[in-house]
């Protein structure tokens, strides 16, 4: 908890750090140097941060105090063998409020990466208007802390949050009043960074390029998670408002809620896959620029928009099946654990089969796109460059984060279609099931992460002038080490319930509570030197584009001063 509230402090210096002498006219002080530098002019010591990459500094911070907060926390109340904790509860809802984060920043690197293509920055209001979005993040998450203590709902010592005390009714939706607002604005601010991306006009009158489809799927991505985001606050604050009376028309109001937003809960949860998604599209068409193209291969752009439209049919189907087809929704043992009942044997058939069929296509696509960063080829007059450090640990964070929820995903389906609800073959697959979830619950800080690891990289390109540009190699190592972490943390996460399994494994358990920490441990190490290197870069301190061997050049690095 003491580190979550360090890297909160950090946020709040990144964010108003005074780099420059206007908080918001930092992209046209890049563009210039980048011009400068072509021209052979003389580069500034110091080059202020983009808006975009402030926002995302800002929220890295944020996003992780709640995830560690409840990483941290969880590891507590096992160790103290306690079940629950209403401190618990407050700080998971944080969680479910800062998951607007990662989708938002990859918004503002789209944004960042149309103008670097249009050799243009967004405009001044564009740059006000991500960073007013990126502080309403910070201010809903401030209000998950601050509703609960207002409203009557945390006790102190409780074991979990009692409803809203009716003396405080009033005071508590006053505050909920103010924070709808806030979330509004953030909306409102986060639509018009959409606007500009559309609108962007290009330098000296010329005709402004059509929307790249990777910025184009992100878009689209960021406006269905936002529309999904929006029907499940508004079920939990009239579920919330009417749970104090659970008799008559507000229990059944009540009751109706709850169950409308624990339906679209789970077409929130299937969103949350967007932002990887829109960071890997973004990653390939950075890689794509970088060898003179104006994108990648034309079927790996084909592959985004089918992923894309996958990915939303997906999310739609787990919301219209129980609510539009007449259906019931199961949960199991864990959040991904959800099955459908339908009352129509046909529909039911329909419907299985498209959601899984669209869901397996989301993963296909996902491939094809990876894929494509291998195979492309340099444009004439270009040579091919080595994949950058990002790019690299992009991908395999992206494997591992997909392949943790594809692990949720079959498990659930091997249990509904193979195995039932009972059985002793059951259990393997609940074991499984648990086993996956584990260590898809690890996976939560990579989005934040590889986005931290892209904006390096644009911000390297930006301070150097070069797309050969890379952050500083010990930046460069740090990401790797972030990435190794963040691996290994998963892999333990994923044995740790086969080790609680076994009775008596106590010594084993702990063991690998404690590699898990030092793990999670070396990903904020990481986190928070890549983000000194983005304050400190300079054209003559930049890196190399890709390190041939990083786990060499680490090792030979200890050894040289051990020697």
């Amino acid at each position: 908890m003491q580190i979550s509230v360090l890297l909160c402090t950090l946020s709040s210096v990144a964010a108003v750090a005074p780099v420059a002498p206007s908080f918001l006219r930092t992209e046209g002080t890049n563009l210039q140097a980048s011009a400068l530098l072509q021209d052979g002019g003389v580069i500034p010591e110091f080059l202020p941060l983009a808006g975009s990459v402030k926002c995302i500094v800002m929220l890295l911070f944020v996003y992780f105090f709640f995830y560690s907060g409840v990483y941290f926390g969880k590891m507590v109340l096992d160790f103290m063998q306690t079940p629950r904790s209403a401190f618990m509860e407050i700080l998971q809802r944080g969680t479910k409020d800062v998951s607007l984060a990662p989708q938002l920043c990859v918004l503002f690197l789209a944004c960042r990466l149309r103008a670097m293509f249009m050799k243009t920055e967004p405009t001044e209001w564009t740059q006000t208007s991500m960073m007013i979005a990126a502080s309403c993040v910070c201010a809903q998450a401030c209000f998950t802390v601050l509703m609960p203590c207002v409203s009557g709902e945390y006790k102190f010592g409780a074991e979990s949050l009692a409803g809203v005390d009716p003396s405080r009714t009033g005071i508590a939706a006053a505050v909920e009043g103010i924070r709808k607002l806030v979330q509004v604005t953030l909306y409102v601010f986060s639509m018009w960074v959409v606007v500009d991306i559309i609108g962007m006009e290009a330098p000296g009158g010329a005709a402004a390029p059509a929307v790249a489809p990777s910025v184009q799927c992100t878009i689209i991505l960021t406006c269905a998670y936002f529309i999904m985001f929006i029907a499940w606050d508004g079920c939990k604050i009239v579920a919330a408002f009417t749970a104090s009376n659970l008799d008559g028309e507000n229990g059944l109001l009540t009751s109706s809620m709850k169950k409308v937003s624990d339906i679209v809960s789970v077409g929130v949860e299937t969103m949350g896959m967007a932002p990887m998604l829109c960071v890997l599209f973004i990653a390939t068409r950075l890689r794509a620029m970088a060898m003179g193209h104006n994108g990648p291969q034309p079927w790996a752009q084909d592959a985004m928009f089918y992923t894309t439209a996958a990915m939303i049919t997906t999310a739609s189907l787990a919301v219209a099946g129980p609510l539009v087809f007449g259906g019931k929704l199961r949960k199991g043992l864990v959040e991904g654990d959800v099955t459908f009942d339908m009352d129509n044997w046909y529909v039911g058939v329909i419907f299985s089969v498209v959601r899984y069929l669209a869901l397996f296509g989301t993963y296909v696509g996902l491939i094809v796109v990876i894929a494509s960063t291998f195979m492309i080829e340099p444009e004439a007059g270009h040579r091919k460059l080595a994949m950058s450090t990002a790019m690299q640990t992009t991908l395999i964070l992206t494997d591992v984060y997909f392949t943790c929820f594809a692990g949720v995903w079959l498990s659930v389906t091997f249990k509904q279609f193979f195995t039932g609800d009972s059985g002793s073959f059951a259990k393997y697959v609940d074991q499984a099931l648990l086993m996956f979830d584990q260590a898809k619950a690890t996976t939560g800080f990579i989005p934040m992460t590889v986005l931290l690891f892209m904006a390096a990289r644009i911000r390297a390109i930006r301070v150097v002038g070069s797309d050969e540009a890379a952050p500083q190699n010990w930046a460069q190592y740090m990401m790797w080490a972030a990435t190794l972490g963040l691996t290994l943390s998963a892999v333990m996460a994923f044995f740790q319930p086969a080790l609680d399994y076994i009775e008596g494994n106590t010594t084993c358990a702990m063991i690998n509570n404690i590699l898990r920490t030092l793990a999670l441990l070396s990903v904020h190490a990481g986190a928070v030197s890549i983000v000194v290197a983005i304050f400190l870069i300079t054209p003559e301190n930049s890196g190399n584009l890709g390190l041939a061997d990083p786990f060499k050049a680490i090792s030979t690095g200890v050894q040289d001063v051990a020697r």
